[in-house]
């Protein structure tokens, strides 16, 4: 299915505004940890939506969904052993203890929202119709979670007052230790 031209700009427009959103909260502060869930949550979700709809404009064959599918849900499956709080940067913000997860997906690799992700969104590239029509919509998502990943690994998080920090209340199976790092 051919989409008009100027529907691109639209796509386009409205898959990135998530990226500058996380930066911003992590290296600056933020607002209320609640008004910055939601909104995150909203954004993530209108860019979701947006590379949905230019994956529907595209012929799609098996390999490439197979990849997609497996980047994505080993998202969903290390957000789900982090829960809302520290999937949101809680533990940076000041908003939850630090914690360390020794259960799948953390067992295995650091990282692995973005590595699935990047596994997710770099997927979409192995489909040749995709490729050809929409290349930057999934390398931007590619780059813009490699750039995640280095402010993660590589950055110092703005961290709140130690006074508003609280034990989460979704972790799941994790360990206290006294390091910096969140994964």
């Amino acid at each position: 299915m051919a989409w008009p031209a100027d529907v691109a700009p639209l796509v386009y427009a409205s898959s990135f505004l998530h990226y500058p959103l996380y930066a911003s909260a992590y290296c600056y502060g933020r607002p209320a940890f609640g008004t910055f869930v939601r909104g995150a949550l909203l954004l993530k979700l209108l860019a979701l939506a947006a590379f949905g709809a230019a994956m529907t404009s595209v012929p799609w064959s098996w390999p490439p969904l197979a990849v997609m599918a497996a980047g994505f849900a080993l998202n969903a499956r290390a957000a789900s052993t982090l829960g809302v709080a520290r999937t949101y940067y809680g533990w940076e913000l000041g908003e939850v203890m630090f914690t360390r997860s020794t259960a799948f997906p953390y067992s295995v690799c650091p990282h692995p929202m973005l590595l699935g992700n990047i596994a997710g969104f770099g997927g979409a590239l192995l489909n040749p119709s995709f490729l050809v029509s929409w290349w930057p919509l999934a390398a931007g998502h590619v780059l813009g979670n490699v750039g995640l990943l280095f402010m993660e690994t590589s950055l110092r998080a703005h961290r709140a007052p130690t006074a508003t920090v609280r034990p989460s209340p979704d972790a799941r199976a994790t360990a206290p230790l006294s390091s910096r790092s969140r994964r």
